[in-house]
């Protein structure tokens, strides 16, 4: 599900609202620790919508959970590891201000950090190079377009940036064009 409104995937955080207050009423009086016939149930109640049922079935998860005195990671296989690498949405700003962000998180102990373009190619260019050019050792950095750029606009981004050390993250809009 999307935090970040509507204008970037059909699933974002209104709609998944909605989508459980529509469905909710349904699901009164059926038990959360039968997973399997529950998420059948909500399929019955609810076409479609898996962001809506995903919010439902980790909070039966987490009901498990409490109920067996486990972390739902236990109840899904076992932790894989002690330690998750956090990644830090950049949002759209000027190529300074966003290399400021950066800074910044740094600071606050980050090392990944995820730069939201997908606007202006010629400006994407510039925010991806200001970030690139203070970026230390060890650090990933990714330039999310979130599927604004056009496939010349796309290539000429992947051009422009070919040497430096960066990810571009779903530069168009299907993946047919991204590939």
């Amino acid at each position: 599900m999307c935090p970040l409104g509507p204008f970037h995937l059909p699933a974002y955080a209104e709609g998944v609202r909605t989508g459980i207050g529509e469905l909710g009423p349904h699901l009164l009086g059926q038990d959360p620790a039968r997973l399997l016939p529950l998420n059948r149930f909500m399929d019955a109640a609810l076409k479609g919508h898996p962001y809506v049922k995903s919010a439902i079935d980790i909070a039966c998860w987490d009901i498990l959970g409490q109920a067996s005195g486990q972390p739902i990671c236990e109840l899904h296989g076992g932790r894989q590891a002690e330690d998750l690498i956090l990644y830090r949405a950049i949002s759209q700003r000027s190529p300074d201000e966003m290399a400021a962000n950066v800074a910044e998180y740094r600071s606050e102990g980050y090392t990944r950090f995820q730069l939201k373009v997908g606007g202006d190619p010629d400006v994407d260019i510039e925010r991806i190079h200001a970030v690139a050019e203070q970026q230390q050792s060890g650090e990933k950095l990714i330039a999310d377009a979130n599927t604004g750029w056009t496939q010349p606009e796309a290539a000429r981004v992947a051009g422009a940036v070919k040497d430096l050390d960066v990810y571009l993250e779903q530069p168009c809009l299907t993946y047919k064009e991204c590939l």
